[in-house]
Order: structure tokens, then sequence, then C-alpha cells
């Protein structure tokens, strides 16, 4: 008896809420399990990076989130943001699972990368740029996407020649103090591609200023660290170069990017400079006639 009430139940739930929102519900206790164990990212010993790095090809795009994303960005963009989200799971992720609402992105990277590399003639993966996904569990993305923490706001502002000040907004969602990682290489990218002066990239410095918490260690191997109290908001702050030789400083609102450079064996902005014109295959200011 009583096993045939819950059953009749059970299928009026579904049939009034739908199982994707029941689902959803249980998902979050779930997640909330994890959040008071004081686990960071998974319990399994199955592949983890499967649940960072990968959009399912199968999945199917929210056609208006997908649109609006496409829309707001400059015109030159939308053609290879489109192609890249046909081609890289990554992109598609970004554009289609709302991330940017988030301040989390790296499509944008990607697409004026390109653009500067290929200008319209062609579509290079983000590896090919010199880009790769940040899988590291504790990194700061990768606990915004997760939602162990919010990215409040990120800002991009002028600290000198070649440097750039990054400023990050957290706030902690967990009951516990939270470590978060800022790996060297860190992408962060100007939101939507609209500049206060034009579209630029830039990524996080191995040196740095340090973290207003304590935990700092800007000489550890996964990049420098920071801890977040819990349910509490609270400030990051780093020193970056721009990726991006010969465009218009960045400067403005940004996105945490869900990429980081791939080769980050630089220690100045000029060492990473000679990288990047080399990884990217542009001419010298000398070839150019420049000094």
């Amino acid at each position: 008896m009583w096993s045939w009430y819950f059953d009749r139940q059970r299928k009026a739930l579904l049939k009034k809420h739908g199982r994707r929102r029941i689902f959803i519900a249980v998902g979050l206790l779930a997640f909330l399990g994890v959040c008071i164990s004081g686990a960071r990212f998974w319990l399994i010993e199955e592949d983890p990076a499967d649940e960072i790095q990968a959009a399912s090809p199968a999945e199917e795009p929210d056609a208006k989130k997908f649109e609006d994303a496409i829309a707001n960005k400059p015109v030159e963009l939308r053609k290879s943001l489109t192609e890249y989200a046909e081609t890289s799971a990554d992109v598609r992720q970004i554009l289609t699972k709302h991330l940017e609402e988030k301040n989390v992105g790296g499509a944008v990277a990607v697409a004026v990368t390109n653009l500067q590399k290929n200008s319209q003639e062609r579509i290079d993966t983000p590896e090919e740029l010199g880009f790769k996904r940040i899988d590291n569990e504790k990194a700061l993305v990768n606990l915004a996407i997760k939602g162990d923490v919010d990215i409040l706001a990120v800002t991009v502002t002028h600290a000198g020649e070649h440097l750039f000040r990054v400023t990050i907004e957290v706030k902690n969602n967990t009951g516990s103090p939270l470590e978060c990682v800022i790996p060297k290489g860190q992408l962060v990218e100007i939101r939507n591609g609209k500049n206060t002066l034009t579209p630029g990239v830039v990524h996080a410095s191995y040196d740095h200023t340090g973290f207003p918490q304590t935990g700092a260690n800007t000489r550890d191997i996964d990049g420098p660290k920071t801890v977040v109290p819990p349910w509490e908001p609270a400030k990051i702050e780093f020193d970056a170069y721009c990726a991006n030789p010969y465009l218009i400083e960045p400067e403005g609102a940004a996105n945490l990017a869900i990429f980081a450079l791939e080769d980050t064996s630089y220690n100045s902005w000029d060492e990473l400079r000679e990288l990047r014109i080399k990884k990217l295959k542009l001419a010298t200011k000398t070839s150019l006639g420049q000094t």
C-alpha cells in the first residue's frame, strides 16, 4: 500500500515538475554533501579531468543564450566564435553553458588570438594558439565552474610599463576555508572582447605582489595560492603581462579564462613577448621597419 502510494506521488511529481528539475535537486544535495565533507573536487578515482574539461559534443546548446553570447561580441569575432563552437568542446562549453555570466571565459581569448595570427583566413585550435585547458582542481577558475566560489568581478588596470594589475573579487560558497590556485600562464580576457581601447588578453605573471589572505606561496609548483575564508567575500590581486604582442593595452572588466599558456618558460615581459611572437608567427618590429 505505502509502496503504491509513494510511487503514485513520484509519478505526480514527475508529471508536474519534470524529470530534469528533480534530477537537478538531487544533484544539488549530492554537491552539498561534497562541500560539507571538506573535499575540494572529486571523491572518485575515475578520470576527474572529464568533469572539468569536456562539454560533450552531443550536448545541444541553448540556442537563444548562444545567439546572445555571439551577438555581444565584436563583429570581427562572431564568425570564428561560431566555428569554434562547432569544433572546440571547450569554447562550446563557455558559450552554451553561460560561463561568461559567472565571469569565466576563454572564448574571446581564443578568437582574438586567432584573428591576430590568421586574420580571417583560417581557424586554429586553442592548442595551436599556445593555449591549454586548466585542469588543476584547485585552480580558481575550476572552483568557480564547480560552484565552490563565485567570481563577482574581474578587472584589469594599467600598473606600469608592460605591466597590468588583475583584481578578482570572489566569494567562498563553502563552509570551510578554500585554497585557490592561480596557475602561471593563467589567461584573463577583456569581457566580450570590448576593451576600453581594443580587444586584448593578459595572463598571470609568475611573480606577483601577493594575496591579502594567508597561505600565498609565489614559488609553489602549481602556482600562487590563496585561502579564501568560508562564506566571505575576498579580493585576489596579481600582476600580469599582455600575451598578445602589438595589440593596444587591455583595460576594463574581464573574465577569468579556462585556458592558460602552454609554454610558461618565460620570466619577464620580453621573454613572454618573444615566445608569443614565435608561437603566433608574427612579424617582429625589426622586420616591419620599426624600432
